[in-house]
């Protein structure tokens, strides 16, 4: 079984990706079509990385047959009958759609409802320059960014015009996908129910440890200027994204009022 998640950066994707290779019967790799590199996990990732001439010979075979290069990174499954990567909404376009219309590869949509604190988290990663799940500690001494409204609007536009295209190809076209939300990531439930569509006969897990990239839930806390924030979500009726939760069976606990 072949299989992509398509997702836009700062939604959980590479948590996603870690979930599914906790699976013993699913290989998953990263970013393969990314701009830094060719991100395959080797055997015994993430401690052992691929080799400099592993990585020169992908990108080198990237540029000059892409449709190759596909092959050569499902090839790459160490012995896994389940194999796969994931595909971010600035990754070649061309391959992309081929990729999204190909009823070969099972295909993941990953999407973060919460689109405020996607453009927040990207803001924190850009000015930290930060971008991976390790690096948790620089990410939160980032101070504060700044709300704008005019920017916020363009980053939301580009964001669910992505998914609206790439939900309507697949829609289009006829294919069998899956549709992941972000705040479902920890819930294994819904992880097991991903492993079913892709095919996978699993066994029950133990819960993992929180994503490590969440900040707080409370999204307007992240800007310097919340009330400005605040002011334009109650404007365009989106006061349900000033926070951000996941699915949660447990009982509610807590004080009572």
């Amino acid at each position: 079984m072949r299989f992509v998640v398509i997702a836009c950066a700062r939604t959980g994707s590479t948590h996603l990706m870690t979930q599914l290779a906790r699976e013993d019967e699913i290989w998953s790799h990263g970013e393969i079509f990314g701009r830094k590199g060719v991100l395959v996990r080797v055997p015994g990732w993430p401690d052992v990385k691929p080799s400099a001439e592993l990585e020169a010979e992908l990108r080198a075979l990237r540029t000059a047959d892409p449709e190759a290069f596909l092959a050569r990174v499902y090839a790459m499954d160490w012995g896994r009958s389940h194999v796969g990567f994931k595909m971010l909404e600035r990754h070649a376009p061309a391959m992309l759609a081929q990729i999204v219309t190909d009823p070969g590869i099972a295909k993941i949509v990953l999407f973060r409802a919460n689109v405020l604190a996607n453009y927040a988290s990207k803001l924190v990663a850009s000015q930290a320059g930060v971008w991976g799940v390790n690096e948790q500690e620089r990410r939160a001494a980032v101070p504060p960014v700044r709300f704008e409204a005019q920017a916020f609007v363009a980053h939301h536009d580009k964001y669910m015009g992505f998914y609206a295209r790439t939900l309507a190809l697949l829609n289009e076209t006829g294919q069998a996908y899956q549709l992941v939300r972000y705040d479902e990531l920890n819930s294994q439930t819904f992880i097991a129910k991903l492993v079913r569509f892709l095919g996978v006969a699993s066994a029950p897990r133990p819960s993992p440890a929180p994503d490590p990239v969440r900040g707080s839930v409370d999204i307007l806390s992240r800007f310097s200027n919340p009330g400005a924030a605040r002011h334009f979500l109650k404007l365009r009726s989106r006061s349900e994204w000033a926070h951000e939760s996941e699915v949660n069976f447990n009982p509610l606990s807590g004080p009572t009022p």
